[in-house]
């Protein structure tokens, strides 16, 4: 890498969380940078553009662990801390068109680890960690689970897709340092 483009420059902008400051907890650009989504430990969704916070809903009682836009961006989808995993359409705002309980989630007082979610690139599947399995839900029949990975040994601290929309490879890594590249058939 060529050093000098990696280093911080300078802030280029300061976000206004509002109405009540809030820690952010996930953030997720959609694909041209023109649109920032953020979950808050408030149980807030806020989406911003051009700097400047278009919209917001209260989406749980619980803190937002991650959040993610679909892949045709009319959606956003919310993984809390309260074991919800849901799917809000933007258009009109804030109406959830799905939401399910994921079991085995981890208990209340163990961090972020297992809460993150992933879009496969064609937006038909949803993969998230669970404690310490990764589960793919399809999202073709409304977010119902379609299969379960293999016990990972230890908690899934993230997950993600590999990009070619020809594959069906996923990545899952676990807080104790180990990442598993699973083939789904």
């Amino acid at each position: 890498w060529y050093q000098r483009r990696v280093r911080a420059r300078e802030c280029l902008h300061v976000l206004d969380i509002s109405p009540q400051p809030s820690p952010v907890t996930s953030t997720h650009f959609n694909h041209n940078g023109n649109l920032l989504v953020c979950g808050a430990l408030d149980g807030m969704i806020r989406v911003y553009s051009d700097y400047q916070c278009i919209m917001g809903w209260q989406a749980s009682p619980a803190a937002i662990h991650s959040v993610k836009f679909s892949v045709d961006e009319n959606s956003v989808f919310a993984y809390c801390k309260d074991g919800t995993l849901a799917q809000w359409r933007l258009y009109p705002m804030s109406q959830c068109m799905y939401s399910v309980s994921v079991t085995d989630a981890p208990p209340q007082n163990v961090t972020h680890f297992g809460r993150d979610i992933a879009l496969d690139s064609e937006g038909k599947f949803l993969l998230i960690g669970r404690g310490f399995q990764a589960v793919v839900y399809s999202l073709e029949t409304g977010l119902t689970e379609d299969s379960v990975l293999p016990s990972q040994g230890s908690r899934v601290a993230c997950v993600d897709w590999h990009v070619p929309y020809s594959t069906r490879l996923c990545l899952t890594a676990t807080t104790s340092g180990i990442a598993r590249i699973v083939g789904l058939i």
